[in-house]
């Protein structure tokens, strides 16, 4: 039986979302008539991975905090620490009818993967999939053009960004050196997958075969294709995840208390469920601890700290009416996980209007509410919005569902390959 292999160094202490995009793999590894092995971090626990999915534990923390230190086309600090680890992988495993997936193509790695693949990816003969991730990597500096309704992203939105970013041209140079040691006698069995929507030309440009095909790849979410039931209850759930697994700052969740007492103070038919997920060391961040001890003296408010696993993730995001993303300035320049999951899932959201998230539903005619100011009043009034009109907005969102499913369909890392999938009714 073929074999997918999912290289992936940032399968640590991740939960929710991300691991959500594995268990979307081994689907359609199942669909397909392929085992699946992911190649992780040392310290990930084992017991999250889909049953059935075997595990090794490859990678370890890479060393240097400065950008400078990974972002050369040489191997710098942490490429060389990841092309270390990567060659305790063992490739005579790989077979001529299996699938090779490298995912995380960012900064730290992107050379270490390109020097890897020159030493065996000749020999290997198979089909090499690569997930890069563009929103932050190649352009740094295209999110100041995104307007909505005559509004420009302000500069604040980059201010976080452009502090550890380094030129355009460097980064560039790395992923040049990655496509460039792609083989170029069978481009027919590589195919290089980007998460951001909206990329530069220039990165697709990046690469001198002409024959390597670039696809956008949306969330992977592991859903199926009955979706969602829909809503039949008077009462309305809205739901905030802190993040697949992590979050930060940006993710509002300091808003939530007044966000919170402004719609109960209000509504008398909305239940919350709350996922405080930014997580330390120590365990959960402190912060976010006197958060709940705030929000859940309501009794409509259940609150959920750390991380989830995939199945938690799925069953409070598949129960939401509404997810709200209260999200900071940083979203002004990169996707969320969580919404190309709504997306998937047809769930109307509440986003930044200052957004990548807002010009996607822009360009894609969905109309939907949106916030202006980061602060709870501004979210809040948004948040009325779609409670006053939940059938439409539902309908908007609906419409969104339809275009990710289709393009899920299509573009998938095993359709791309031609590899036939079967229906998950036909799976007995």
């Amino acid at each position: 039986m073929p074999t997918l292999h999912v290289i992936d160094p940032l399968l640590k202490h991740a939960g929710g979302h991300y691991l959500g995009q594995h268990q979307a793999l081994w689907q359609l590894c199942q669909s397909a008539g392929f085992h699946m092995i992911i190649y992780c971090h040392n310290e990930f626990t084992e017991s999250q991975a889909p049953d059935g999915v075997k595990v090794h534990k490859v990678f370890s923390d890479y060393s240097g905090s400065n950008p400078i230190d990974h972002c050369c086309v040489t191997l710098g600090i942490s490429n060389q620490s990841c092309f270390e680890d990567l060659k305790n992988i063992d490739v005579s495993s790989f077979k001529l009818e299996d699938v090779l997936f490298l995912t995380s193509a960012t900064a730290e790695r992107v050379v270490a993967y390109g020097h890897w693949l020159r030493s065996f990816i000749e020999d290997f003969g198979g089909r090499l999939g690569i997930y890069t991730t563009v929103s932050s990597e190649i352009d740094d500096t295209m999110g100041r053009s995104i307007r909505r309704d005559g509004i420009e992203i302000s500069e604040e939105s980059f201010s976080k960004l452009d502090d550890v970013v380094i030129t355009n041209e460097l980064k560039c140079s790395m992923y040049r050196y990655l496509f460039d040691s792609l083989p170029t006698l069978a481009s027919e069995n590589v195919k290089v997958f980007y998460e951001e929507p909206f990329p530069n030309p220039k990165y697709l440009e990046l690469c001198r075969n002409p024959n390597i095909e670039f696809t956008y790849l949306h969330s992977m979410y592991p859903g199926t294709d009955e979706g969602r039931m829909e809503r039949t209850q008077e009462t309305l759930t809205i739901t905030y995840l802190g993040s697949g697994g992590v979050g930060d700052d940006n993710k509002g969740h300091h808003l939530l208390g007044d966000i919170i007492d402004t719609i109960n103070g209000a509504r008398s038919n909305i239940d919350f469920n709350i996922h405080l997920g930014k997580a330390s060391k120590g365990g959960v961040d402190d912060d976010l601890v006197l958060i709940k001890k705030k929000i859940e003296q309501h009794t409509n408010v259940s609150v959920f700290m750390g991380l989830l696993d995939c199945n938690q993730y799925s069953e409070l995001l598949e129960k939401s009416d509404i997810v709200i993303m209260p999200y900071g300035p940083r979203y002004g320049h990169i996707m969320s996980g969580v919404f190309d999951d709504c997306l998937f899932l047809g769930i109307p959201c509440v986003i930044p209007k200052q957004s990548k998230m807002a010009l996607w539903l822009d360009r894609h005619n969905v109309n939907f509410s949106s916030f202006n100011d980061w602060d709870a009043a501004s979210i809040s009034s948004a948040i009325d919005q779609v409670i006053d009109r939940y059938d439409y907005f539902y309908e908007q969102f609906q419409h969104a569902q339809k275009i990710c499913r289709i393009r899920w369909e299509t573009r998938n890392p095993f359709t791309v390959f031609g590899i036939p999938l079967k229906l998950a009714k036909d799976l007995g």
